[in-house]
C-alpha cells in the first residue's frame, strides 16, 4: 500500500489541514500498533477519544493523521480533515478492495456470524486462498481493517 496525503484526501473527500510529502504504506487505528509510514485514524470512542493517542501514533512512526476536529499539531505531520473518521476508515478500505477482483462474502444476523465465517472459511480453504477477519472483527472498524490487512500475493 503506497498512498501520499493528496491521494487519501482525494478518497476520503477531506481538506488536507498540514502537508507533508511522505509516503503512507498503512492504515492504524490503534495507536500502539502504529509503525514507520502509518496514517492514524483516531476512532472516538464511548470512553476515550482515539485523538488523545495521536501522540504516542506518531512516536511510534505515523507520518500522517485524519482528524474530524481541531487538534494541536506535531510539525512535519500531515493531517486531513474529514467529517467523521470512521466513515474515512470506510471510504479508504473500500478504495483499497478496489484493487483486489476478488470474491467478498459476508455474513450477517445476530447469532452465529463468527461460527459462520469459521465454517464458509474452512471449507474455501480446501480449493482457495482465503482472507478472513480475525475472531469476530465485524464491526464498522474491524470489516475496513480486514480489507486494509490484504496483500497481494507474488
Amino acid at each position: 500500500m503506497d498512498y501520499t496525503i493528496e491521494d487519501i484526501a482525494s478518497i476520503v473527500k477531506g481538506k488536507i489541514i498540514q502537508y507533508n510529502s511522505k509516503v503512507i504504506h498503512n492504515i492504524c487505528i490503534d495507536s500502539r500498533k502504529c509503525c514507520t509510514s502509518s496514517l492514524f485514524i483516531p476512532i472516538p470512542g464511548e470512553n476515550t477519544d482515539g485523538t488523545e493517542y495521536i501522540a504516542s501514533a506518531l512516536q511510534k512512526g505515523a507520518v500522517c493523521c485524519i482528524v474530524q476536529n481541531k487538534v494541536q499539531m506535531v510539525e512535519g505531520i500531515g493531517y486531513i480533515m474529514v467529517e467523521d473518521n470512521i466513515k474515512a476508515l470506510q471510504q479508504i478500505a473500500a478504495n483499497y478492495k478496489l484493487k483486489f477482483p476478488i470474491p467478498t462474502i459476508g455474513v450477517t444476523g445476530s447469532v452465529g456470524k463468527t461460527t459462520t465465517k469459521d465454517i464458509i472459511s474452512g471449507v474455501l480453504q480446501t480449493a482457495y486462498n482465503v482472507h478472513k477477519t480475525s475472531g469476530n472483527y465485524n464491526s464498522q472498524t474491524g470489516v475496513p481493517m480486514t480489507v486494509l490487512s490484504l496483500k497481494e500475493r507474488r
